[in-house]
């Protein structure tokens, strides 16, 4: 797989990002999260479509293509694994023996592809789709949740269950400030509306903790996948 550019951005400050927006359209992945995007399937059937998409993805060969061979694309790779090593160390108080180790620039770049896969690729895709669901259901968090508070257990299909599992598996990785109930802020007035917006903050900062740990675990297991091939 070799994507329609051969070298790295020249253009100052903003070359990454342009760069890695035109490597993720040369890939799958643009492909799977359109995909996701315009059918909305149900998480139980989205979950095992989007990780066969992202193996598949992986298994392509990207990091041989021409671009991520560059020299400029090598340091950057280094330089991103670096970041992420100091940040594990930081955050555990180790290194991550089997990841300092990754002196090969294939084993940086396909590492890094598996990581930036897992986190653009599968969980925001997914969260995305939770989101499509909540507002095709209702606009607030209350017509989403009464519709299976309704059912009784029996009632519940399995794939139900699931559904409901996955959702309560994902949904604490958003971040929801309109998920309580506004009866009671009604009610409360200005009282009710001020302690709301004081949970704001603290509700982002919890889901902001949430994401760095799940992305450094993530980057450890894609370290430790790349490193066992």
């Amino acid at each position: 797989m070799d994507p329609p550019i051969t070298g790295p951005s020249q253009v100052p400050i903003i070359g990454p990002l342009l760069d890695a927006f035109f490597l993720w359209m040369a890939t799958k992945h643009c492909f799977l999260l359109f995909a996701l995007a315009t059918m909305r399937p149900p998480l139980y059937l989205a979950v095992p479509l989007q990780a066969v998409g992202v193996w598949r993805a992986n298994r392509a060969g990207f990091c041989t293509s021409a671009v991520l061979s560059h020299p400029v694309m090598q340091r950057r790779t280094a330089l991103a694994h670096a970041v992420m090593g100091f940040a594990y160390e930081a955050a555990l108080g180790q290194p991550l023996s089997f990841a300092s180790g990754h002196h090969d620039p294939q084993l940086r770049c396909r590492s890094l592809y598996l990581f930036c896969s897992l986190i653009v690729s599968l969980l925001l895709p997914l969260l995305l789709l939770i989101t499509l669901h909540k507002q095709s259901n209702g606009s607030g968090s209350q017509g989403s949740t009464a519709a299976p508070a309704t059912h009784s257990a029996e009632e519940l299909s399995g794939s139900a269950r699931l559904e409901l599992w996955l959702q309560g598996r994902l949904k604490p990785l958003l971040w929801l400030p309109d998920s309580r109930p506004n009866g009671a802020a009604q009610r409360q007035g200005q009282q009710g509306q001020q302690e709301q917006q004081a949970l704001v903050p603290r509700g982002l900062v919890l889901v902001l903790l949430r994401w760095s740990l799940l992305a450094l675990a993530l980057w450890a297991a894609s370290c430790l996948a790349v490193e066992g091939l």
